[in-house]
């Protein structure tokens, strides 16, 4: 099969992450594939069976080019976190859109049973995230996000109680500025991007991770721990299908910190559900099952 990837190069922001993972699994799985951005006209990628849209719902928003794609003979699918879009406005104009503008299969990072959804999961750069701690106890509180009940300065407040009472530790928080250090007041303005290969070397060092807000998959959570960390999180933060696949302690309100972080067992454990052989796997398998039906 003759694979076309459309996606983003932003290496800041998750579209452009995913999409180079994704290739990567690709690479893994022997499957061969060429690249596209969505900014290219698709009229100069004819002749492929399968056009894959890697990005957030990235087809969903490119409808002109879903029916371009069905035009030229080919196989339209997108990758989203399940295959209707969780906001209701945006869930209604998905159902009534026409169906020359709507995708083939939609490859899930969650499990969905609806018809023509396959789960792939996420992979994670297994070349980037690996454990580098050091003699610093060291905690990433995530970003403050609007709309998501955040928590960020409750969080902050028991972050700035633990370093007055513990030697050798440094609290990371994102906010406007980048990752800032022992700093304890909220942020509530726009976190700042920072390319991933950076990011990284955050979350290498990064015992003990602590998630703000509601996420739909939580993926920070995972990329700390392919390097050994915990994340420490209420329950309603996290989605349970990403709680099944990562090391983590719940708390109500008050944190209860770790006597110990076990580095090893959580890098093997995050490992065997990102790590980029089993992603490839999955992948490979969804899209077999895709051509042996559509090709």
């Amino acid at each position: 099969m003759k694979i076309l990837v459309i996606g983003y190069e932003a290496e800041a922001k998750y579209s452009g992450v995913f999409r180079d993972n994704f290739c990567s699994a690709l690479d893994h799985a022997g499957l061969s594939y060429d690249v596209a951005s969505p900014g290219q006209s698709l009229l100069n990628f004819p002749n492929y069976d399968l056009y894959i849209g890697a990005g957030d719902e990235l087809l969903r928003r490119l409808p002109e080019q879903v029916a371009l794609i069905k035009s030229m003979g080919g196989v339209a699918i997108d990758i989203r976190t399940k295959k209707m879009p969780n906001k209701p406005k945006t869930w209604v104009q998905s159902i009534f859109m026409a169906r020359n503008y709507q995708v083939d299969y939609v490859l899930t990072h969650m499990p969905d049973s609806r018809k023509r959804c396959l789960y792939i999961g996420q992979g994670l750069n297994e070349k980037l995230l690996y454990p580098e701690h050091d003699e610093m106890f060291t905690i990433f509180v995530d970003h403050y996000m609007p709309g998501r009940s955040a928590k960020v300065q409750r969080i902050l407040d028991q972050c700035k109680r633990m370093a007055e009472n513990r030697h050798n530790i440094r609290i990371w928080y994102q906010n406007s500025q980048g990752i800032v250090e022992n700093v304890f007041q909220e942020d509530k303005s726009q976190y700042k991007p920072i390319p991933f290969s950076q990011l990284s070397a955050y979350y290498r060092k990064t015992h003990v991770f602590l998630p703000t807000h509601r996420e739909t998959q939580g993926i920070v959570a995972a990329e700390v721990g392919m390097c050994g960390g915990i994340t420490l999180l209420e329950p309603w933060m996290y989605p349970k299908k990403t709680l099944e696949n990562i090391p983590h302690h719940f708390y109500q309100k008050n944190i209860v910190w770790p006597d110990t972080v076990h580095i090893e067992a959580n890098m093997k454990f995050t490992r065997s559900h990102y790590g980029m052989d089993v992603f490839a796997q999955r992948i490979k398998a969804a899209l077999d099952s895709i051509a042996a039906e559509a090709l």
